[in-house]
Order: structure tokens, then sequence, then C-alpha cells
């Protein structure tokens, strides 16, 4: 392990360390000012179990210590990016198109393809508290300095030769990106830029309180929502959680058609459509169900059912994750929305203090929302001849855009 500022270090790049560490993972998390479930190694692990043998993923996982207690740890993965730059042309396709080759630097948990996108909202780099400007300098150290950058070289225990790293999907109150900004800006270029934007719902002490915080028009809807369900199951209705495996299972599989039937219906293909997408909650959903880190609930009436929800729970926040619905029903009934109110009621009722709709700008969600929470990336280009190099292209198809 390499030393620095009274902190050792390390690069672990085989998974089975990274197994045995998982009790130690977790305990961090926990201690951080960011609990998130998607920062936890069943997460991250279940993550690279089906998507790390692919596009040639390498673990690149910082582990920072003090004495022999963990207290940092940023969970990474070294791959190519291939891209083709051609100056010449705006729409950068041509025979003497460059091809170029990034080593990149990302989040385990990020990165996917479109159409697999796990979508983890809220990833990051892990200390615990009191600890943040140490890590992100410890980081700053393990990525290695401007020299070695621009010589193409680094430290061999560093984290590798890299010409970029990104960091996304961090919400903007996350206590490290300052420390992060500091420790990194004297590398290279660095960029931060707002992704997407949660819409979150602040939750206050009762139902009634959350109605008069409403608009009277958004009250009316709401009302009239849970009114026009009422009616049109005649009350035979019941809500139903998964509460031992069996459940789990059957749950996600109503999830997955639901989710399926309301995207086919604008001739789209779901997420659960994407095997990868559908292997991965599988394999985790179980996981975080041992720990109570996650929630499935789907509304049976008509006698099927005819809406789901999976949601995650970290500390004292819900973040809603996923959901389906049957799509022949009355245009007048919103399964969807019905079910989302009840959720937030019970949220209430728990003592739960944020309903998180993560990433999304759906109507719904921005009616029933009282904040936005960016989520930001944070993109390091370092001073190596194949990153300058690809600056220096995409710099002269900007030009030639702009020319046009």
């Amino acid at each position: 392990m390499t030393s620095l500022n009274g902190l050792r270090w390390e690069v672990v790049t085989q998974l089975a360390p990274l197994v045995a560490l998982a009790p130690e993972w977790d305990a961090l998390v926990a201690a951080s000012a960011h609990p998130e479930v998607v920062r936890g190694s069943d997460w991250n692990l279940t993550w690279w179990e089906v998507f790390g043998s692919e596009d040639d993923r390498q673990l690149r996982v910082l582990v920072v210590r003090d004495g022999d207690e963990l207290v940092g740890l940023a969970p990474l993965l070294l791959r190519p990016i291939h891209t083709l730059l051609d100056p010449t042309r705006a729409d950068g396709g041509s025979k003497l198109a460059l091809p170029v080759a990034l080593q990149r630097l990302e989040l385990i948990g990020s990165g996917e393809p479109h159409a697999d996108e796990i979508c983890s909202d809220y990833v990051g780099i892990v200390a615990k508290v009191g600890y943040e400007s140490a890590i992100a300098e410890t980081l700053a150290a393990a990525l290695g300095g401007a020299r070695e950058a621009l010589l193409g070289s680094s430290s061999e225990d560093g984290l590798g030769r890299h010409d970029e790293l990104v960091l996304p999907s961090l919400p903007e109150d996350d206590v490290m990106l300052e420390p992060l900004t500091r420790a990194l800006a004297p590398l290279g270029r660095l960029e931060r830029r707002v992704e997407a934007d949660a819409l979150v719902l602040e939750l206050p002490a009762s139902w009634d309180d959350f109605l008069a915080s409403r608009r009277s028009s958004q009250r009316y809807r709401i009302r009239r929502t849970l009114r026009r369900f009422e009616q049109w199951s005649g009350g035979e209705h019941a809500i139903v959680r998964a509460d031992d495996r069996a459940s789990l299972d059957r749950g996600l599989t109503i999830l997955a058609e639901l989710h399926e039937e309301r995207w086919s219906r604008d001739g789209r293909r779901g997420a659960f459509s994407s095997p990868h997408f559908a292997q991965f909650h599988r394999k985790v959903l179980p996981r975080l169900f041992e720990r109570g880190q996650v929630g499935l609930t789907w509304l049976v009436a008509d006698g099927r059912p005819v809406a789901a929800q999976y949601n995650l729970f970290s500390g004292n926040t819900l973040r809603f994750y996923q959901a389906g619905r049957a799509m022949d029903l009355r245009n007048d009934v919103c399964v969807g929305l019905t079910l989302h109110l009840w959720e937030i009621a019970r949220a209430i009722e728990e003592g739960l203090r944020e309903y998180d709709f993560l990433a999304g700008a759906q109507r719904y969600k921005a009616e029933l929302s009282t904040r936005r929470r960016s989520l930001l990336q944070l993109r390091l280009l370092r001073r190596t001849p194949t990153a300058q190099l690809f600056r220096a292209g995409w710099w002269a198809v900007d030009w030639a855009r702009r020319r046009r």
C-alpha cells in the first residue's frame, strides 16, 4: 500500500478482494454523508457480474484506509472508448476519419449502452464523514500528476494510464463535489455540467399537510384521481407488497410485464426487453431485499395486477426507481398515479422525509414534487497525447460546424 497524509491506499484490480471487502464497504457507505443503495457493494458487484466482462473493462477500485479502518473507496473501472474524429467534416465521418481510442476511468454502475442502461442515479466516491478532502486528495495522487499524464505513464501502484476520468450522476449536494473539484483541477481540463434533474417531494408530517401544501388545482386532481379509481374498482382492490422471496419473484415478473405493456403501446421497447437490464435486477433484488433496501408493490383491481412500483430505500428517503401499468383501462382511471399517491401516504406514515422521483421530467413528477436536485457530471480530460488529439479534433469539428 502507498501512504499519503497518514492514509494508506491501494488499487484493487481483481474481483475476489472486492467481494471479501463487501462488509467493510457497506459499513463505510453507512458512515458516509450519502448512504445510497447504488453506492453499496450489492449494487456495484452485481453490476460488475453483468457488465464487467464486456468492452474490455478492467477493475480499478481505489481503497483508502486510516490504520486498519476503511475510510474511502472509489469504485472505478478502466475501459477504452473508441471514436472517430474527422476535422474536415462537421458530421465526423469520411474516409479520412482518424480513429481515436481514449482510456477512460469511470464509476462502476455507469457507462452501459443506452439500451441496457441501469440508471444508477447518485453513484459516487464514498468517504467516511470528515475524510472527504483527504479522500479527494488521495484519488488525485492515485491518478498521477500532470507530468505522468503528459508522458502517457503512471506509477505502478496508481490507477493506470488513462486519458480521462468521468464521474456521472453525482447529486448537486454531494459533499465530495468541492473537494474533488479542488483536487482534480490541477491534473487537466476539468468540466462540470448538469446531466439531468431529479424531482423530489419533501414529505410533511401528515397526509393532510401534504394536501394543504398543494395548489387548489393540484388538490382537486389528487382527490379526483383517488375518487375515480375507487368508483371504477367498486372498492374491490388491494395493495400487495413483496414480503418473501417467492412474492419478490412474482412482483418482479408483474413489474416487467406491466412495464413492457406501457412502452409497447407507444411502439417502443421497455427497459426489461434488455437481457442485461433484466439479468441485473433478477440478481440484485434478492440481495437488496435481505437488507431492507428495496420494495416491490403492486395494485390489484378488476381481478388482476394493474400497476406496479419498484422503490429503493436510502436512510429516510424513498427513491422511486421503476414502474409499469396496464394500458387497457378507461382513460380517466390513472392506476399508476393512484399507486404513487398511496405510496406517498405510506412513506409519510413511516416517517420518511423524502420521496425522490429520480431523473425524468414527466408531468406527474413535476406536479407532485417540491424541488429539483441536479445530477452533475465531473469530467477530467488529462494532458495525455491521445486526450489532446481528441480535444483538438473536436475543437476542429466544432469550428467546422460553426463555419457552416
